[in-house]
């Protein structure tokens, strides 16, 4: 009731991003980083490109 307006529009705004990645991506798309010790290591050479999905922005 008497709490910052603009601190629990930011958590609402962020939780709602969240849920959108979720949905479009799945539910372990973004994960705690405390989990991410146990996830298998990303290669470290070079023979190997990531790309990252473009135009998901809309």
């Amino acid at each position: 009731m008497f709490g910052n307006v603009s601190v629990v529009d930011k958590k609402e705004r962020l939780e709602s991003v969240v849920q959108e990645i979720h949905r479009r991506f799945g539910k372990n798309s973004i994960l705690p980083a405390t989990i991410s010790r146990s996830l298998p290591k990303l290669p470290t050479d070079r023979e190997v490109e990531i790309r990252m999905p473009t135009g998901m922005l809309s």
